[in-house]
């Protein structure tokens, strides 16, 4: 039998002795360093103060119990119907039946487009203009082409869950 070869005892690295650190290297470790972590942190900090002063629109989602006979006949509901708002920050969607109108908040104004299926109003176009007050929203509808739906007025009760 043969012996198992050993390795030799003295082995050469093949490694090139290390160096320190020269001054251009280790400015550019710094440099590299500020902008991979500073740079991101300097655009964080310019968001988050930008975005301070910003203010969320009021939460106005929900099933709303429209008070107003008037304007609950213009708009084509029935006495149990209530409107239901979907939102999506200052975007909404309103929905009675088979009613669906998109309407957007500016501040807490709302304005909408609303065209009923049913009313004295059926079929033509009906504005909304509301302010969210609270916990109740108040406005009126204005209708340039039906005159008995011009000028009236509602308000909401609180949305039920």
């Amino acid at each position: 039998m043969s012996e198992p070869q050993r390795p030799p005892e003295h082995t050469t690295s093949s490694k090139a002795p290390s160096t320190p650190p020269t001054r251009g290297t280790a400015w550019r470790s710094m440099i590299a360093y500020l902008v991979l972590v500073g740079l991101p942190f300097a655009g964080l900090f310019v968001v988050m103060r930008a975005g301070a002063s910003l203010e969320a629109p009021p939460i106005v989602a929900g099933a709303w119990t429209l008070r107003g006979d008037e304007a609950r006949a213009c708009l084509g509901l029935g006495a149990e119907d209530a409107i239901t708002v979907q939102q999506s920050g200052r975007f909404l969607q309103l929905r009675a039946g088979t009613t669906v109108s998109d309407a957007q908040l500016a501040g807490s104004q709302i304005r909408a487009s609303w065209l009923p299926s049913s009313g004295p109003c059926a079929g033509r176009e009906i504005v909304v203009d509301a302010q969210v007050d609270g916990a109740v929203i108040r406005g009126a509808l204005r209708a340039a082409s039906c005159e008995p739906c011009s000028g009236a007025s509602f308000e909401t009760t609180p949305p039920t869950e």
